[in-house]
């Protein structure tokens, strides 16, 4: 969900996005609009992008019976700040 928010705050086109990322313009229209799920690689390829790290959600009790993981997309942090 906050990719999906990350990707229409930005106001770049799908079509940049795809030809910066490698994605296609097709499976960025149709994540954004809700209709599939990324996989890993094109997650990756997004968090990149947009200079996001994936991190562990805290989940939710349905989501521990299910066996779920959730992840979440964090802003990363500048390079200042990052550890040596």
């Amino acid at each position: 969900e906050s990719l999906r928010c990350v990707i229409v705050d930005s106001k770049l086109t799908h079509y940049r996005i795809g030809k910066e990322t490698g994605i296609s313009t097709t499976t960025l229209d149709r994540f954004v609009t809700g209709q599939i799920v990324l996989g890993g690689v094109n997650i990756e390829k997004l968090c990149e992008y947009f200079d996001l790290e994936l991190c562990r959600k805290k989940q939710r009790t349905s989501e521990k019976q299910a066996g779920k993981s959730p992840r979440a997309a964090t802003k990363k942090p500048s390079k200042s700040t990052r550890k040596k």
